[in-house]
């Protein structure tokens, strides 16, 4: 069954035992210092032949933060370029290295954006970590895909996955109804998290198969215990790829 925090989507950082392969981690249970969420870490190019990556920033240290990010791997196709950006703020498109001020308890929007020659797909990788302890970092790799001749719509990116159809009401109390579709047969995870990247419930966990579905949220955590008042994410996700969305929770 998947892991969401050693996936894409909710990477929580658990201060990792960074590896010398990119792609490899050691991970420790100990407190976390920071994580990132994002929606989804293909991003589909249409028509303008530009596309965005977005990303939100969370700390959930005792302490403000500094955090520095650094594109490691670049567009390798001539005639793409790609830009960082940290909330409002982008970077000439020659920087490769930026940092980001993130308060306690707060979070900032972490984004790309790709300029392409209208063709092909290429990929990049961003190393984000604390600048205060380099052994805290995480690796994310982000592909481009060009589908110029698709009419693009979100059913494309969850044709062979799993889909959030609705949440309501939104925001709730008591009762949250999350109505999601599942393209075909598979194991299927469906969790709620709180803005810190900590998994609160995991309301699903079991084999189905396709169809649409239906589950309820009562807004307690694990322990029965009512949430607090606030915004949460809803992850559903089969074979590593999620939909999420953000739901508020009124006592």
């Amino acid at each position: 069954m998947m892991n969401l925090f050693s996936t894409f989507f909710m990477i929580l950082f658990l201060n990792h035992a960074y590896s010398s392969h990119p792609h490899a981690y050691g991970i420790q249970a100990l407190d976390s210092s920071f994580s990132f969420l994002f929606d989804n870490d293909r991003v589909i190019i249409g028509l303008d032949s530009i596309g965005t990556f977005e990303g939100n920033l969370y700390n959930h240290s005792n302490s403000d933060i500094a955090l520095g990010i650094v594109r490691i791997m670049d567009f390798n196709n001539e005639g793409w370029s790609s830009s960082m950006c940290i909330d409002a703020l982008c970077y000439n498109q020659t920087i490769d290295s930026i940092s980001a001020f993130v308060p306690i308890g707060q979070s900032t929007v972490l984004s790309v954006l790709a300029w392409t020659n209208g063709e092909g797909s290429d990929q990049m990788q961003l190393e984000i970590f604390e600048l205060n302890n380099f052994s805290n970092r995480i690796i994310i790799d982000i592909d481009f895909i060009l589908q110029s001749e698709l009419k693009f719509d979100n059913d494309y990116l969850f044709s062979n996955h799993a889909k959030i159809l609705s949440f309501y009401p939104n925001p709730f109390n008591p009762h949250l109804k999350i109505d999601y579709k599942i393209a075909r047969d598979s194991e299927v995870e469906l969790i709620i998290y709180n803005l810190l990247g900590k998994r609160v419930i995991s309301l699903l966990d079991t084999y189905q198969k396709p169809g649409e579905y239906s589950i309820k949220w009562n807004g307690r955590d694990a322990l029965n215990k009512r949430v607090a008042s606030g915004s949460y994410f809803i992850v559903i996700g089969i074979n590593g790829v999620h939909s999420i969305k953000k739901i508020t929770f009124l006592e």
